[in-house]
């Protein structure tokens, strides 16, 4: 990799940041990239104490949004934090090369959809079967 691909690749790489923060940088070929911070998301079963079930979905979401918005998350639940491409292009050569700030944005999806569905109840668990992002749950 050249290092005016390496030039064009943390440019679309920090254009993409813009909309998935904490910003971290990680040094690859001597080039700093941006990266997403990974943030945890620990002992949610004991921060959301009840269980989503067919009767208590106010009470939940009561619990739920703040919990997700006080850990920065919740513009992955809303859809504000679209999953941005696994490549980037480079112009120069038009060969792509791997996004990092794809793989932290999976990684932090997944760490969200987890606790989403531990927080729902056996009664309930069923309507979610077929749902595949966050925004669908």
């Amino acid at each position: 990799m050249d290092n005016q691909e390496l030039q064009y690749s943390a440019a679309a790489a920090s254009t993409l940041q813009s909309s998935f923060s904490p910003v971290a940088s990680t040094t690859t070929y001597g080039v700093s990239i941006p990266a997403a911070t990974i943030i945890p998301l620990p002992n949610t079963q004991q921060v959301i104490s009840l269980k989503l079930s067919n009767t208590n979905f106010l009470y939940w979401r009561m619990q739920m949004k703040p919990f997700l918005l006080g850990q920065d998350v919740y513009p992955f639940i809303d859809g504000t934090s679209p999953c941005p491409p696994s490549h980037l292009a480079s112009t120069a050569t038009s060969s792509l090369s791997v996004n990092l700030v794809y793989f932290s944005w999976k990684q932090q999806y997944h760490l969200i959809m987890s606790a989403l569905l531990s927080s729902l109840s056996v009664e309930v668990s069923y309507l979610v079967v077929d749902c595949n992002t966050s925004y669908d749950i």
